[in-house]
């Protein structure tokens, strides 16, 4: 039902050329279909209605990166969901008898187990400790936004390091803040936009600037499309964007795409090359200024 739906969202959505905020409409359909099947289907426990819901959830976070790094957090739920499928009191008779009520616990602590057998699956106990601690900090000093803590007068404090490791994107943004005022809109992009896969979004919050152009985060076959280079190019000029950070070892689209062959346009290549000049090279980053 949940892909039904999907499919009917996503040919609306491209038939009519609308940009629907998917972000925020799949979420909400995929607790409409958990709420109708509780309500007129079948009525879950309480326990499975949460972690049916927490794990649609985390299905849709896949769907929105699916790649290595992102589906391992989706296996652990998939496991919990099914070792509680099986031993609810719903379940059907077959079911019960393949795995016995007092395995499903046991079988589920082996089963995760063996996943953290796998280093993808490993979390270091250090790491672990950054969420609470960065969530102190947050409380102890509200209203602070993480340009004021990691770009202040001082240096940051060492468990914001945690987030903002390379210190190599700390200098350029210094750098850009410097050279731009708060309301100069900015732009980060990468090397070669027609095979580009993603940017440096923490750029955008870091130098608390206005963005240059909605596009502003780059993805493979959106950004690397003609027409929405076009787009950006014409936010570049609309909006007067005096200055550009461009990330020159970007990570290639075809990395993780099954078509390697895949090649986008140069547009706004040719475009950024033809109307700005390179003002500084900072370690992976160089920073154009317009001519």
């Amino acid at each position: 039902m949940q892909i039904n739906f999907r499919s009917l969202l996503l040919t609306v959505g491209i038939a009519g050329h609308s940009e629907v905020s998917i972000s925020l409409i799949l979420p909400v359909i995929e607790a409409v279909i958990v709420l109708f099947l509780h309500l007129f289907v079948y009525r879950l426990e309480r326990q499975d209605f949460c972690w049916l819901l927490l794990f649609c959830f985390n299905l849709h976070y896949l769907l929105s990166q699916a790649n290595d790094v992102h589906w391992r957090y989706l296996a652990p739920l998939a496991a919990l969901l099914c070792a509680l499928v099986l031993g609810s009191s719903y379940a059907s008779a077959a079911a019960r008898a393949l795995v016995p009520k007092g395995a499903v616990v046991p079988l589920l602590l082996i089963g995760i187990g063996a996943m953290l057998g796998f280093k993808l699956f490993r979390i270091p106990v250090r790491r672990a400790l950054v969420g609470p601690k960065l969530l102190a900090d947050v409380l102890t000093h509200r209203g602070l936004s993480d340009a004021e803590r990691v770009m202040g007068s001082g240096e940051p404090e060492e468990i914001w390091r945690w987030l903002y490791p390379e210190e190599s994107d700390l200098r350029a943004v210094r750098y850009f803040r410097d050279v731009t005022a708060p309301n100069d809109p900015i732009f980060a992009g990468v090397q070669d936009h027609s095979t580009v896969h993603f940017n440096n979004l923490r750029i955008y919050w870091l130098c608390g600037r206005p963005f240059g152009s909605p596009w502003f985060q780059l993805e493979a076959r959106i950004a690397s499309e003609p027409d929405v280079q076009k787009q950006i190019i014409a936010d570049f000029e609309r909006n007067n964007v005096r200055r550009l950070i461009i990330d020159r070892e970007q990570r290639r689209a075809y990395d993780l795409s099954k078509d390697r062959r895949y090649v986008g346009s140069s547009l706004l290549d040719h475009y950024i090359f033809s109307n700005y000049s390179e003002e500084i090279r900072l370690e992976r980053y160089s920073v154009f200024r317009r001519q």
